[in-house]
């Protein structure tokens, strides 16, 4: 937990430091089913409130490979549905 909240700080400094010097900054996220949902709005307004002009969130797209039937999480990413959802609930924060 340590460091993942040291390593969220550092890229929030940096994204504060890169708008401040007049750098358009678009931020990724991955939407993870049951895991990523309820941290996305306030991913979204702290990114948002650093300067950040889009937080754009993606899907989870799990085909074959290594993690194929032993991702933790589900057998898939989430539904349009879901996605749409979330990307709706983000988009006034």
């Amino acid at each position: 937990m340590e460091a993942a909240k040291l390593l969220t700080d550092r890229q929030l400094q940096g994204l504060e430091m890169l708008t401040e010097r007049g750098i358009l900054c678009k931020v990724n996220s991955v939407m993870i089913p049951a895991s990523t949902t309820d941290i996305s709005s306030r991913s979204t307004k702290a990114v948002k409130s650093r300067g950040a002009f889009l937080h754009n969130i993606m899907p989870l797209i799990l085909r074959g490979g290594a993690w194929h039937g032993v991702w933790p999480y589900g057998s898939a990413g989430p539904t349009a549905q879901e996605l749409k959802a979330l990307q709706d609930s983000c988009e006034a924060r």
